[in-house]
């Protein structure tokens, strides 16, 4: 399996590229959309290989052996035993009979800050350690933060049908916003306006993270870098108490002004 073609990316893509392919191709082929259960799995696991440096870098040695297609290996030595290290290895009698319960396995699951506003059932795709896949919905806390850890019993591998199921740990991964950055409960914004506005004051409309519009008063004499807070806008908390929204101000100051425009400036700096 080609993991590029796949999520229809070229082998010189960035990661940014990378994730915003794979959210297209998920949405696009989620089962819950009435997408295909394998072309959903096939996405899953191009994204999990392609979005970890190591691991991409081996597909390409690997890729690159296929189609004759030359790269650069550079990053890939580090990780190469453990890539390759255990190629052609297969259990004995005695490994088996040394088993004594299925494997714990961990995955990383991507969310959004519109998602995490309420508690989430995320659908993703688990793969065994025999290389099977199966679909499991998961249940994603409220607020939760990047780099969380949440364990679900019972949920990690089962290949041994004589044995209890393993455990599975979920490392929660936070998606970047085009408009909002997270610090603990709050959420941060900028919003520039005009040199003007900021001296005389004014009224704008700005949109939260749940896409509602709200009134800001800006006041007379607003500095450039300057923080007002709207309450209660931020992120949810496992206690049902919510953050702030901080809105830092940025001051653009006109260019191209008019020898009037200049003459006024100039006298009200020598009235000040």
């Amino acid at each position: 399996m080609n993991y590029y073609d796949v999520l229809g990316l070229e082998p010189t893509c960035s990661p940014k590229d990378i994730q915003s392919a794979y959210r297209n191709k998920a949405k696009q082929h989620h089962p819950d959309s009435g997408g295909d259960v394998d072309t959903f799995h096939a996405v899953a696991e191009a994204y999990e290989v392609l979005k970890d440096p190591h691991k991409r870098a081996a597909f390409d040695v690997r890729n690159s052996r296929r189609q004759n297609i030359k790269i650069n290996t550079s990053d890939v030595y580090d990780d190469m035993f453990t890539v390759f290290g255990s190629a052609g290895f297969h259990p004995s009698k005695r490994d088996y009979q040394r088993v004594k319960s299925n494997k714990n396995l961990g995955i990383t699951v991507d969310c959004t800050l519109e998602e995490i506003l309420s508690e989430q059932q995320k659908t993703v795709s688990i793969r065994h350690t025999n290389g099977s896949r199966h679909l499991v919905n998961l249940k994603i806390p409220i607020g939760v933060n990047n780099g969380t850890k949440i364990k679900y019993s019972g949920l990690g591998d089962y290949i041994h049908s004589n044995l209890s199921p393993g455990d599975l740990t979920v490392t929660i991964n936070m998606l970047d916003h085009e408009v909002f950055t997270r610090d603990n409960d709050n959420l941060k914004m900028h919003l520039t306006i005009g040199a003007w506005d900021a001296i005389i004051g004014t009224v704008v409309q700005i949109h939260t993270i749940e896409n509602k519009t709200l009134n800001l008063n800006i006041p007379a004499g607003t500095q450039y870098g300057a923080t007002l807070k709207i309450p209660n806008h931020g992120m949810y908390t496992k206690t049902s108490t919510r953050g702030d929204l901080l809105v830092q101000v940025l001051v653009k100051i006109p260019e191209n002004l008019t020898e009037q425009q200049l003459n006024i400036c100039k006298k009200l700096r020598d009235d000040k």
